[in-house]
């Protein structure tokens, strides 16, 4: 699981069918300072190529955002 905001925050990752209350728990972290999507997206990506105890056809990335960004330059 990765929540991000300007960074990603990597949690490990978790079995969906026995780990529901972590997962919960994680969703719920208080995090501000906007949304930074590519941190997010990378950080998943990278999550799950890494994992080598699913086939890679057998992997999945859900995207969920509140769309909110913040640009800095």
């Amino acid at each position: 699981m990765v929540i991000f905001n300007q960074k990603a925050n990597v949690t490990e990752l978790l079995d969906l069918s026995s780990h529901y209350s972590e997962i919960a728990n994680a969703i719920k972290q208080d995090i501000s300072s906007g949304t930074n999507t590519h941190a997010g997206l990378q950080a998943g990506k990278k999550l799950l190529d890494e994992d080598t105890a699913v086939e890679h056809s057998r992997k999945y990335l859900v995207f969920v955002s509140d769309g909110i960004e913040i640009w800095q330059q």
